[in-house]
């Protein structure tokens, strides 16, 4: 595949509803088209096949691939549950 920067991923980790919302923000560049990116990413029935502790994954907002678009991903890890809330920019 031909190599580009697919631009910023930036993540958003929610920890209970006590209103101290921790962020945890990161960047990631990937050598690969925006299409196969997005195509990987957003396949929201594949997506707990390739991810570990993740049951499954839900958009949220907007259309899937486009900036903008919000997707809600949630894991049991060790026992503890979590929602990993992602917005492509």
């Amino acid at each position: 595949m031909a190599g580009c920067d697919v631009g910023l991923w930036v993540s958003r980790r929610r920890a209970g509803s006590n209103g101290g919302v921790p962020t945890i923000e990161v960047t990631t560049d990937i050598a690969a088209s925006p299409m196969a990116v997005s195509d990987a990413l957003l396949d929201i029935e594949l997506a707990p096949r390739w991810t570990s502790g993740l049951e499954r994954l839900e958009l949220v907002e907007g259309e899937a691939g486009q900036p903008g678009c919000v997707g809600r991903a949630h894991y049991v890890e060790r026992g503890r549950r979590s929602i990993l809330e992602d917005r492509l920019v």
